[in-house]
């Protein structure tokens, strides 16, 4: 998917700020005393911290400073190497992470006004991601959400055919210096520099292509969900899927919104396929490489493996999703219901052959009713949401029990540990930052 919200869960994120668009939003967004620059960089430190109040406050502050100094209503006034379109983006972005919806759809919106085709440099105009976010901030969805990401997909092909000129005129001046160069020259120095200005725009490139293969399998589930009743979605699909395969071959993403739309052609040969090529990509890094499809693409692949009848690589899909988070109700559910499947096909071969193991069904089945069980529990603690999940897990659960017995008294013991460790492991995290506010204020009194 194209990118979302900053996450809201960082650790160490502050009291949610009460501040609001504008220069007077916060008491302490007086008179600036500092460059936009400077503000701008305080206001990303303080977002990699998870200080969403001293970041809102620092980029409010560049924002009064480039406001009181230009001239028009519309005119994107640049101080210090930034924008004030930049500028917005940043507070739009800031707004989002506290979860002010509205504040936020204003600035980015402002944002939009001063950099309306996405192609001004990310310091002045903020890049595309204004129009990611105002995409997925729609209220009508649909078509209006495809027109905002249309206008970031434009923003990033226009880069990215800038980069393209930049990159082969330099190929072209540096395979034209080395010729006309006299061979008893031995200073590399430059051909160094030249070298570097590629590679420098290589890496650009690279990365507004994965973007721009996000954003396109973006508006690919736009169509399989809000437009899927209308004639041409099925060709859209296509033509979307197709061009983020081909411009950044290497998306994980991308082949598996392919996959997807396989799926729902009933093209299930070509859906594995593809899912096969998005596990290529990233089943064999450690867990913490970037490379890493982001959790909620990785749920997804999970019931699409469950889809074409992958159920093996479906359960290591969610084994591993459950190392990242075992609190996730729809996780222990997929985990559940893939080992009762799997349980299940197990049971049907060992009835047609006595070669077959004849309770491996059954180890899967129990394996299936912890996982269900788990779930279950962690559905009533949370209070979730989505009843016919809860449904399911019960119907499931209930047939599991009735074939290989109740749980037994470790595997119920098993789960009240882990949950008394997560337990304790909150509180721990709790009495940290206790401590850390203890020694702020040690260190204010030894100051006085």
């Amino acid at each position: 998917m194209a990118k979302t919200r900053p996450a809201s869960s960082k650790k160490g994120k502050k009291n949610k700020s009460s501040s609001r668009s504008g220069a007077s939003a916060s008491p302490s967004a007086g008179r600036p005393s500092k460059s936009p620059r400077a503000y701008v960089d305080e206001a990303e430190i303080a977002m990699t911290q998870g200080d969403v109040e001293i970041a809102l406050t620092a980029a409010l502050k560049a924002q009064k400073t480039l406001e009181d100094a230009r001239s028009g209503a519309s005119n994107n006034i640049v101080i210090d190497g930034v924008g004030l379109a930049a500028v917005y983006s940043l507070v739009g972005e800031i707004h989002l992470e506290n979860g002010d919806v509205e504040e936020a759809r204003e600035s980015l919106t402002r944002s939009v006004g001063l950099d309306t085709d996405g192609t001004l440099p990310d310091t002045l105009g903020g890049g595309v991601d204004k129009y990611l976010y105002l995409a997925q901030l729609s209220e009508e969805g649909g078509h209006d959400s495809l027109k905002w990401f249309q206008q970031g997909v434009e923003g990033l092909r226009a880069r990215a055919g800038q980069l393209h000129k930049e990159i082969e005129n330099e190929r072209r001046r540096n395979k034209s210096s080395k010729t006309t160069k006299p061979a008893s020259s031995m200073d590399g120095d430059d051909d160094d520099d030249d070298d570097e200005d590629v590679d420098e725009a290589t890496v650009e490139l690279t990365i507004i292509n994965g973007k721009l293969a996000q954003i396109l399998c973006a508006m690919a589930e736009v169509w399989m969900t809000d437009l899927s009743f209308e004639d041409d979605c099925e060709q859209q699909c296509e033509q979307l899927t197709t061009e983020a395969t081909m411009v950044e071959p290497r998306s994980s993403e991308a082949w598996q919104t392919l996959a997807n739309v396989r799926i729902s052609q009933s093209r299930e040969d070509e859906a594995r396929t593809a899912l096969q090529r998005s596990l290529d990509l990233w089943e064999e890094l450690p867990a913490d490489h970037p490379a890493i499809p982001a959790f909620s693409v990785r749920v997804s692949l999970a019931r699409m493996l469950m889809t074409v009848g992958w159920l093996a690589k479906s359960i290591d899909v969610t084994t591993q999703l459950l190392r990242d988070d075992e609190q996730s109700v729809e996780v222990w559910y997929l985990a559940g219901y893939a080992n009762y499947l799997l349980g299940q096909e197990q049971k049907e071969e060992a009835a047609k052959d006595a070669q077959k193991p004849q309770e491996k069904w059954k180890i899967t089945w129990t394996e299936a009713r912890r996982c269900l069980g788990r779930c279950l529990r962690r559905f009533q603690q949370q209070q979730y949401e989505d009843e016919r999940l809860g449904e399911h897990a019960n119907e499931l659960m209930q047939e599991l029990v009735a074939t290989v017995g109740e749980p037994s008294q470790k595997e119920l013991d098993e789960e009240d540990y882990e949950e008394e460790d997560e337990w304790e492991d909150d509180e721990d995290e709790e009495e940290g930052e206790g401590d850390e506010d203890n020694e702020g204020d040690e260190d204010e009194e030894m100051e006085d």
